[in-house]
């Protein structure tokens, strides 16, 4: 019992430490983050990745929602039962030859491309992050594949499906 509790808390500890963690290099971030997903889990925290611009565009989204009633709020993604997934566009995932490209940074700002089949279906996603004094954080992001086109803050801000 006591080998069991003890791994909990290890584990516990290594998992909240990796969510606290501040990023000094952007691709670090994007690395860490999609890094549970190749082991089939998602990250538990995906809110401590997100620029606090994108947290605020979360919040609005679910206030107007909530206000007129139309759309169901997309939420930051923080369990498997979630249905919006931005990083990997689908409710379930089998994640194949994942690619993440090297920075492009350019000041406080950097886009960091990642590539990767769910199962057989490819996927292209470009993601905008921001230096902030926690260090880089996502900022935004695009899908750019053959069949789904999307930008995150444009989703939030008009919901044109109601996303959820």
């Amino acid at each position: 019992m006591r080998i069991f509790l003890l791994t909990a808390v290890l584990a516990a500890i290594v998992t909240g430490s990796a969510h606290a963690a501040s990023y000094d290099d952007p691709k670090a971030l994007v690395t860490a983050l999609y890094q549970p997903y190749t082991h089939g889990d998602p990250p538990a925290d995906l809110p401590g990745f997100y620029s606090d611009g994108l947290k605020a565009m979360f919040a609005k989204h679910q206030q107007l929602s909530q206000i007129t009633g139309v759309g169901l709020p997309p939420k930051p993604v923080t369990s498997s039962d979630d249905e919006f997934d931005p990083f990997v566009n689908a409710k379930h995932y089998l994640m194949l030859d994942l690619t993440i490209s090297d920075a492009v940074i350019n000041g406080d700002h950097a886009v960091v491309g990642v590539s990767y089949k769910n199962f057989d279906h490819p996927t292209v996603l470009s993601v905008s992050l921001t230096k902030s004094p926690d260090g880089w954080k996502v900022d935004d992001i695009a899908s750019l594949g053959a069949d789904q086109h999307w930008l995150l803050s444009w989703l939030l801000t008009y919901d044109p499906m109601g996303i959820h």
